[in-house]
Parts: C-alpha cells; sequence; structure tokens
C-alpha cells in the first residue's frame, strides 16, 4: 500500500504522540500520567505486551492482552480493528504464512509463546493481509479493563491526492497496483482517469487507518466503532 510512512503512535491513554522505537515507547509507558493515576487505584494484573504491525510498517499496534486470551479471540479484535470486509478466512502461524506452521484457534497466548516470541497471522487468502505479532514485553492490566485492551496505535499515515496534492478522501482500487500515489480528493474524484474510463465511481474507497485499505471490499464503513470501543481504554483513537 502506498500510504506515506509514519512511526509515530498515539498513546491510548493521554493522547501523547511516541516515537516508534522501544526505548521510546518504555520510556513513556513508565511516565504517562494517566496510566500512572490509574495504577494506583486498583491491583495489577500481569499480561503481555503484544507489537502487532502489518507488512507496510506504517501499521502498527501496541496491545496489552492477558496470557489466557485465546487466538480465536485475537483473530476477532484482528477483525474488528483492522481486517473485516467479507468473511474471509483467517490463521495464524509459527512461521510467515502459508507455510504448513499453522496455529490453531483454540491456543491461547501463554501456550504460543512457550514455543516462540513472534508469530503471524493472514487475512484472507486471496487478496492477502499479513501481519506480524511480536512479545514485547510484560504490562498490567487494571479492574475494569479489557483482556485485550490497546495501549498505543499508529498515527494515521499522510494521503495526499494524486491530482492536486490536498488532503484525500479516497483510494483508487486500480491505481494502488499501478502508482505509488492512488489516492484522491473529493473534488478529484469525479474527473478521475480510472473512474472516468470504467464509468465507475465505486473503484474509489474510503480513507481508513488499516494495512486492509483498498483491499478487496474494505472501506471506511467497515470500521464500526461500537464493536471496537471496548478495545480502547477512553475514546477511540
Amino acid at each position: 500500500m502506498a500510504a506515506k510512512k509514519s512511526n509515530a503512535g498515539i498513546c491510548t491513554y493521554c493522547n501523547a504522540t511516541v516515537a516508534k522505537r522501544s526505548n521510546s515507547i518504555e520510556k513513556h509507558l513508565s511516565e504517562c500520567p494517566e496510566q500512572l493515576a490509574l495504577a494506583s487505584k486498583s491491583p495489577p494484573r500481569k499480561c503481555f505486551l503484544l507489537m502487532i504491525q502489518s507488512e507496510n510498517p506504517a501499521y502498527w499496534m501496541l496491545v496489552k492482552v492477558t496470557a489466557e486470551t485465546k487466538l480465536k479471540e485475537l483473530d476477532s479484535f484482528l477483525r474488528a480493528m483492522w481486517l473485516e470486509c467479507c468473511g474471509h478466512l483467517s490463521e495464524f502461524s509459527y512461521d510467515e504464512p502459508f507455510t504448513d506452521t499453522t496455529i490453531e484457534m483454540t491456543k491461547n497466548l501463554k501456550s504460543v509463546f512457550a514455543q516462540t516470541n513472534e508469530f503471524w497471522y493472514v487475512y484472507d487468502f486471496g487478496s492477502s493481509t499479513n501481519i506480524l505479532i511480536r512479545l514485547f514485553g510484560q504490562g498490567e492490566l487494571r479492574k475494569g479493563e479489557n483482556p485485550i485492551t490497546i495501549l498505543m496505535r499508529n498515527v494515521a499515515p499522510e494521503t495526499l491526492c494524486q491530482h492536486c496534492h490536498k488532503p484525500a478522501g479516497g483510494i483508487c482500487s486500480k491505481c494502488q497496483w499501478e502508482s505509488d500515489t492512488p489516492f484522491v480528493c473529493e473534488w478529484c474524484e469525479e474527473t478521475h482517469p480510472c473512474v472516468e474510463e470504467e464509468e465507475d465511481d465505486s473503484l474509489v474507497s474510503g480513507i481508513t487507518n488499516s494495512p486492509r485499505m483498498g483491499e478487496c471490499a474494505y472501506d471506511d464503513y467497515c470500521f464500526i466503532k461500537s464493536e471496537v470501543k471496548g478495545y480502547f481504554p477512553k475514546e477511540i483513537v
């Protein structure tokens, strides 16, 4: 995907911008005022910290999750946050996707990390979206927090219209395979060559903060806030 690379993330507790470097992330986790305030109010529950990243490193999340969480629950989380469009098949594997190292969805993270420090996930066996899940460290969940809670999420990459260079509102599904700049704004969409040639404005789908953007039928309406709000400690970022 041709989105401009962005390595920064947003803390879901205090909305601070944090560089995507291990030392920067660790420093912020130890200093975040909102997390420190929460820590003083309730006893902790140990958990894993996961760095979840697509093949395009612009898209990433740092998530805290219980050791007992099953892969099928992680599958539901990834579908809701980034991927679900048409109910495609998905699977986890110890090695890269389609290498015959599939991990059963019934396994929990404790048993998976007893075997490895990282594993893969693939959604859609046709127009596939591949995701690497890596053990980042140990964390703490507090009373009332979801067993899967997002700590940080990447800043949405900048997307500029290929014609006028203003902020884009859509991505052309044809251009994404032929151009490094497949984005168009709402003013240029009607006269975009692909739309005019095909006489089909459905070629342009909405901009999303997701590695699935522009793939298959994935569109901005696929991100359903009511399904993901429980994964955020406060408002959705």
